[in-house]
């Protein structure tokens, strides 16, 4: 568990934090939201002979909640009561066997990704924190425009709990990405 929480933490790269956004102080009486279709979903492989079950995945919703347990911070359901909204999206269409159609965020779940991080935005524009996922990445649109950015890839079990630290103060990201992020498709 320390060893999957240290490998965890050093992959998560802070990509943007205009505004000092983050760390957030748990101490404080603030309401968070957590939203998009990964907020709930442990992303810790690509499939394939990528394909990874372990004992156990922490989501980012679990370790914030794990993190906040007891603080005067508290999650709520609904991001538009919410004094930062957490926006947790990536991309889903990749594996072996065949390649992606487009390098766009993809829609998943029926949930238009970019539009999610574009309705936020106007409500919420300084308040506003995308977490990226998933193996590869996707050209810059709404999500790229928040004022501050986490990129996890597949950041494995603990990923939850490494996030949360990341985004309490705990740990100061270092990572570094290991792929490029176009600004266009051509």
């Amino acid at each position: 568990k320390t060893l999957a929480l240290q490998a965890a933490r050093e992959s998560l790269v802070l990509a943007k934090n205009t505004g000092n956004i983050l760390p957030l102080n748990k101490a404080t009486s603030q309401r968070i939201a957590i939203v998009g279709p990964y907020a709930t979903n442990c992303r810790n492989d690509g499939g394939g002979s990528g394909s990874l079950t372990g004992p156990y995945c922490i989501n980012i919703t679990q370790g914030i909640t794990s993190k906040i347990a007891g603080s005067a911070t508290t999650i709520v359901s609904d991001w538009t009561t919410a004094d930062t909204v957490f926006i947790v999206v990536g991309i889903n269409d990749l594996g072996e066997g065949f390649d992606r159609t487009n390098v766009d965020l993809p829609v998943v779940d029926g949930v238009n990704q970019n539009a999610l991080v574009a309705q936020v935005m106007a409500s919420k524009p300084n308040r506003t924190v995308v977490v990226y996922t998933g193996g590869s990445a996707a050209v810059a649109g709404s999500w790229s425009t928040a004022p501050a950015i986490l990129i996890a890839l597949y950041p494995g079990q603990e990923q939850g709990n490494a996030m949360a630290d990341v985004i309490f103060g705990d740990y100061n990201p270092g990572g570094r990405l290991s792929i490029s992020f176009p600004n266009t498709a051509s």
